[in-house]
């Protein structure tokens, strides 16, 4: 009996415990929508999106026609010493598990992405599925950048970067992504470069620049747009994209791609790595024009496809070019191939594997097909 009354009292002084934290009312957190990282080489500047509605009514609402955010920036020795500095500057509590970007200055890039990787991996109110993109410049120009059409900022360049994914234009980095790189002390992070940039120069917008590609999470070099699409058709992650080819008897043709498949085989030549790449592509013909000898379009259906093959095989080797022999970063997950189906070789040279990247060799083989023709021009 004695037991059980101890335990009883054991449970109430438990139940005395729960809910001591004090709850904190919306109105008194400021929700960060987005978050920018520059530094200096001393100090880290801190620039937060803000959400704050400009409706009107008693109560408070998003107004369509207006952007309905502030931006509220700080800078501290460390990053938890800037957003302590944001929340007294702000007079409330800084709040950002709802936050949809965090944008790396271009120099904090080159710097290394350890220190702010981990501050927001291990703080509890970050989400490892955060979009992560570095500035082509200093992060503090991407969030103020005074975007017409947006009423919240942050959102509207969430929504250019899903689509932009879709064409196959950029590669998505998000902070479980650069955690896992760095894991695995081999593979490349890698995450979208974006800029502001002025239409008509009065409206300003955010717009694709390529992709940043990091070595050891040190900016190491960047890729341009067909690079970029180069390394998604190497990885599979190609959802649909379209291609321009031509020549002066057929025009431009404009060609979507519906359906990619890569396979990736590794093998050891002469204590090296080779990697057999065997691509398929579909596509549709989008749009084309009557060839000027008057000839019909599927007369020069294998010409067309050789000259879709071409351009992606050039892509695709711009690609592998310039990420092992430029920039000694694998972002294809060429590590992850070895140790799984050469562990001999992995096992004896991992700790030369930078040194080895760059002699890594490869053969692309293309297989392209046209399976849908649209109407002649």
């Amino acid at each position: 009996m004695k037991m059980l009354k101890s335990a009883a009292v054991f449970v109430l002084a438990l139940l005395s415990l729960c809910g001591c934290t004090k709850p904190v009312r919306v109105n008194q957190r400021a929700i960060v929508q987005g978050i920018g990282i520059d530094f200096d080489g001393n100090n880290y500047q801190l620039t937060l999106q803000i959400f704050e509605a400009k409706g009107g009514g008693a109560e408070p609402s998003i107004s369509a026609g207006k952007n309905n955010s502030v931006v509220l920036q700080t800078e501290g020795d460390t990053i938890a010493n800037a957003f302590e500095k944001a929340s007294l500057k702000q007079g409330k509590q800084i709040f950002y598990g709802q936050n949809k970007m965090i944008v790396i200055g271009e120099d904090t890039a080159k710097q290394g992405l350890d220190i702010v990787i981990n501050y927001f991996n291990t703080n509890h109110q970050s989400r490892p599925n955060v979009d992560v993109v570095m500035a082509d410049g200093k992060a503090v120009d991407i969030l103020s950048a005074e975007l017409e059409q947006a009423p919240v900022p942050m959102i509207s360049v969430k929504n250019m970067l899903d689509n932009t994914e879709v064409n196959a234009k950029i590669l998505r980095g998000q902070v479980r992504h650069i955690v896992n790189a760095k894991e695995n002390g081999h593979t490349g992070a890698y995450m979208p470069i974006i800029a502001k940039s002025k239409n008509n120069e009065k409206e300003e917008s955010i717009e694709v620049l390529g992709t940043a590609v990091y070595s050891h999470n040190r900016l190491s070099g960047k890729l341009n747009q067909n690079e970029t699409r180069g390394v998604m058709l190497l990885r599979n992650d190609v959802k649909g994209t379209s291609i321009t080819v031509g020549n002066l008897q057929l025009g431009k043709i404009s060609l979507e791609v519906v359906d990619t498949k890569t396979k990736i085989k590794p093998s050891i030549i002469n204590g090296i790595p080779h990697f057999a790449i065997d691509c398929s592509v579909k596509s549709h013909i989008e749009e084309s024009f009557v060839p000027q000898d008057g000839s019909q379009l599927l007369s020069h259906l294998n010409q067309i496809e050789q000259m879709q093959a071409e351009v992606i095989y050039g892509e695709m080797e711009g690609a592998l070019s310039a990420c092992l022999r430029n920039y000694s970063s694998d972002i294809f997950d060429f590590a992850n191939l070895l140790k799984k189906y050469e562990p001999q070789w992995y096992q004896q040279n991992q700790n030369r594997y930078d040194e080895l990247l760059p002699q890594f060799t490869y053969q692309i083989n293309l297989k392209t097909k046209i399976t849908r023709y649209g109407l002649q021009s």
